[in-house]
């Protein structure tokens, strides 16, 4: 009877729903994919000549993670005159992410942490060489979604 028992309850554990994997917490693997990105308000900066649209437009609609470290697509900060900026991406201990599109002196910063099927943090836009401005932040969230 003990063994019968024994049998059933291991057979009822290996038919329990398997959870997905959580995004930054489960490692590079999980993390891996397309993202759908939405911000909130931009913090007031004179970055962007108090001008919201300018930093709304730079903010992809979607964002993907390789497994290599990169973050695509790339992003256009100051217009087509400039290079586009290359994107990388991180794991920070183990529940934080951030991704970046920097040339050294400006960029596109996401600093994310999980929010078990998607990613909610900040996005800031800076530039290092404009003193005394302080960068534009927005309230960020990223939803893992399926790569087209």
């Amino acid at each position: 009877m003990f063994r019968y028992l024994s049998l059933l309850s291991a057979a009822a554990l290996s038919c329990a729903p398997v959870s997905p994997p959580v995004p930054v917490r489960d490692g590079r693997e999980a993390t891996v994919g397309c993202y759908a990105v939405t911000h909130g308000q931009w913090s007031s900066s004179d970055l962007f000549r108090h001008s919201d649209s300018v930093a709304s437009a730079i903010l992809p609609a979607i964002v993907q993670l390789h497994l290599t470290g990169r973050a695509t697509p790339a992003l256009s900060l100051w217009g087509p005159s400039f290079g586009p900026l290359l994107g990388t991406w991180k794991i920070v201990r183990r529940d934080s992410l951030v991704v970046d599109w920097s040339d050294g002196s400006s960029g596109v910063r996401f600093q994310l942490k999980s929010r078990n099927d998607s990613l909610g943090g900040t996005v800031i836009v800076w530039a290092a060489d404009v003193h005394g401005v302080e960068p534009a932040t927005a309230q960020l969230i990223a939803i893992h979604q399926r790569c087209r």
